[in-house]
């Protein structure tokens, strides 16, 4: 059920993902086409029925994610599990301030989501670009594994690889340029003024906004370090409990701890063990 669970909002969170960067990569034709998809756009993920859905898979996936670390009785995993687990785990520190400045600001302002206004403010505020180009990698490249290691036994998805593979790496890209194009092409706009008057008329709206992000931050690094000292708590009773004697026919017999499963005992003994199910 976990696997399902963890499978089908990491889909979810996927086409939202996709839908955006194609959105992003609009750019690179004008403007104007990039604002009429954000309409189409806007209109179905802003419904209740849709944002129910994206936030809930986002929080879902994330929750998941924190069981996972917490239910392991090692760290030692393959290099490309770990990379999935630190991009995941980046995923949320680099989202807040983009949800912040694009949906939340949006709903309490009620202000009309442009692109003329979000792409203008990324490129005002400070490390605004790197943020956005960051977040855009790093939650593409953590999908990407995961979409990898879903289907990677199907033969279906073997014949297309080199295909799967040319989508995978031009989207990101066109959306990156589509962004950076938009950037320079509202880079005249006079943002300043604009943003000098949206404190005015919400002052106290801003004010919040503006701590929003940092209360955020430290909600999910109090979150990481419960999980770590939970995961601590854990290794000390299994220490106490006692030990599992296990004979490989090639490194002899392995202590493994109360708990854990064969793959991570053999894992923890630094022995190599092939995993198709993970």
């Amino acid at each position: 059920m976990i696997r399902q669970l963890r499978l089908t909002t990491g889909l979810i969170m996927a086409s939202f993902l996709t839908l955006h960067l194609c959105n992003h990569a609009l750019g690179l034709v004008s403007l104007p086409m990039m604002e009429r998809m954000l309409e189409v756009f806007v209109s179905f993920w802003h419904h209740p029925v849709a944002t129910l859905l994206l936030y809930g898979s986002f929080a879902t996936h994330f929750l998941l994610a924190l069981w996972s670390l917490y239910c392991r009785t090692t760290l030692k995993m393959p290099w490309w599990e770990a990379l999935q687990l630190l991009l995941g785990l980046s995923i949320l520190p680099l989202l807040f301030g983009h949800v912040i400045g694009t949906r939340i600001s949006i709903e309490w302002m009620e202000v009309v989501p442009r692109y003329e206004t979000v792409v203008g403010i990324l490129w005002t505020i400070d490390y605004g670009v790197l943020r956005q180009s960051s977040l855009i990698l790093v939650v593409w490249l953590h999908l990407l594994i995961g979409l990898h290691y879903w289907q990677r036994l199907r033969p279906g998805y073997l014949r297309w690889l080199p295909l799967w593979q040319l989508l995978a790496t031009l989207l990101p890209t066109l959306s990156l340029l589509g962004f950076y194009r938009m950037g320079y092409q509202v880079g005249e706009i006079d943002l300043a003024r604009r943003s000098a008057l949206l404190i005015a008329e919400h002052p106290q709206t801003m004010a919040l906004i503006q701590d929003l992000e940092g209360q955020l931050l430290i909600g999910y690094l109090g979150a990481l370090v419960l999980v770590c000292i939970a995961r601590y708590v854990r290794r000390v009773y299994q220490v106490n409990f006692g030990a599992v004697m296990v004979e490989h026919p090639a490194k002899g017999v392995i202590a493994a701890k109360r708990g854990q499963s064969l793959l991570e005992a053999l894992r923890s003994a630094n022995v190599p063990h092939s995993s198709v199910c993970g």
